[in-house]
């Protein structure tokens, strides 16, 4: 990726290589380095003016990029489908290792380089992917595609990255989720089903179908959450209209703002209660000053 900031974890050095996006088909930048497959992401926001001053050289492309470690695993799942399944999505057939490979190879050239940088990551993949008819009477191994495997190891994957979303995604989610209302907090099924829906687009960014579709919330959940994000979206319109209509009054939510009415103040301040109790018994007044001397 020649003229861009790429922000990697150290090590040797990394080759970059153009794939499709397993599920969307699209070419997308990812980076090789011995048993690591790195997604080149781009961070922060679009700013088309901004560029870097590197060294001596001007960068043009101001973007922020970042290369994070993800699996193997959906690049190798369309290949086993279109080799092992049927077009009902119905397994038929088991193929050897060699022609998975071939058939992974004949993808492009960098799909090639992928399985000569990243052998083991490749089995770790068809291990994970597979079922297996172990090798006998001089037959080799061969693989089959297990829905019921890929689905138990993605589901695995969900629920570790529900228990670990970093505290920064969590503060996002409860401050979307907060009802206006100060002092209501956000129902602990709410948040669960808000965390499990963001685990499983990390999770299965890139997964094909059918599992992608066996990987979401079911319908109830879908609804209680939805519903749920409606009220509170069609809280705040409520709000905010009748802050237009009436400026005096603003509406805290738990993030600091108010649900009281402003009131008028009608009390005197702390300092003019203070400058009364002061005794001005023998002080001289300030016109004074400035009268005529004789």
């Amino acid at each position: 990726m020649p003229g861009r900031v790429i922000v990697a974890p150290k090590g040797e050095s990394i080759q970059f290589v153009q794939l499709l996006h397993p599920a969307e088909e699209r070419l997308q930048w990812y980076g090789l380095r011995t048993e690591s497959l790195l997604e080149v992401i781009q961070v922060g926001e679009e700013c088309p003016s901004r560029s870097w001053f590197i060294g001596n050289e001007i960068v043009a492309d101001g973007k922020v990029w970042v290369c994070s470690p993800c699996s193997l695993l959906p690049f190798v799942l369309p290949v086993l489908q279109e080799l092992t399944w049927n077009r009902q999505n119905e397994p038929v057939r088991y193929v050897v290792l060699e022609d998975i490979k071939d058939s992974f190879a004949a993808r492009g050239p960098a799909y090639a380089l992928v399985l000569q940088i990243l052998p083991n990551a490749f089995l770790r993949a068809l291990n994970v992917a597979c079922s297996k008819k172990e090798s006998s009477n001089g037959m080799p191994e061969t693989y089959q595609l297990s829905k019921k495997q890929v689905l138990t190891y993605l589901q695995q994957k969900i629920q570790v990255a529900v228990d670990n979303l970093p505290p920064s995604i969590c503060s996002h989610l409860l401050q979307q989720l907060t009802p206006v209302e100060y002092g209501k907090n956000v129902p602990d099924d709410i948040v669960a089903l808000a965390k499990r829906r963001c685990a499983i687009g990390f999770v299965c960014d890139g997964i094909i179908m059918p599992f992608a579709s066996e990987l979401t919330l079911n319908a109830e959940e879908h609804k209680q959450l939805d519903t749920y994000e409606k009220d509170i979206r069609d809280a705040k319109q409520r709000s905010q209209h009748d802050q237009f209509k009436d400026p005096s009054k603003r509406v805290l939510t738990s993030n600091n703002s108010t649900t009281k009415t402003k009131r008028s103040r009608t009390s005197e301040s702390a300092g003019a209660r203070k400058l009364k109790s002061v005794s001005t018994t023998n002080m001289m007044k300030i016109s004074s000053f400035f009268k005529k001397k004789d």
